[in-house]
């Protein structure tokens, strides 16, 4: 990612973030921006072989390594891995960036996760993409995990 800005900052949620960013071109102005979410184990460098590619497209690129990865803060407390608080990180990274129209790009762990941005910030997703992750129902209401557990413990055993 030798041609992408490398940027770290301390969020809202008092976490390190680091990330990089592509610099904007004439043709990137005004289009979305393509947000690369990586997988479980990986970090930003994931994306190494496809972002020569993905330059060629004109669009602004930024890559960040997620929660618990790489540069970015490894919290204990597995609340600090609320999916809602996770997706406000990448509106803050976007919001610092300036982005107002994205496509989140996720593979592995990073598609739940372009999956719950879209979720909770439908107003600024032009498009979507994933790979390695299946897709699951979107639930916009809190799911009793005990309720689940004991339906999935009545049917399975």
């Amino acid at each position: 990612m030798e041609s992408f800005v490398q940027h770290q900052f301390i969020n809202g949620r008092d976490l390190q973030y680091t990330y990089y960013a592509s610099l904007p071109t004439n043709t990137s102005i005004g289009g979305p921006t393509l947000l690369l979410l990586h997988g479980f184990p990986d970090s930003a460098s994931v994306w190494s072989a496809v972002i020569p590619y993905l330059l060629t497209l004109g669009l602004r690129i930024l890559v960040s390594d997620l929660l618990g990865y790489a540069g970015t803060s490894k919290p204990w407390d597995p609340s600090f891995f609320n999916s809602k608080a996770m997706a406000n990180d990448l509106a803050e990274i976007l919001s610092r960036e300036d982005v107002t129209n994205v496509i989140p790009i996720g593979h592995d762990w990073g598609s739940f996760l372009a999956h719950r941005y879209y979720l909770f910030h439908p107003e600024l997703v032009s498009g979507i993409a994933i790979s390695a992750y299946p897709l699951n129902p979107v639930f916009r209401t809190p799911i009793d995990i005990d309720q689940l557990a004991a339906e999935r413990e009545r049917k399975l055993g």
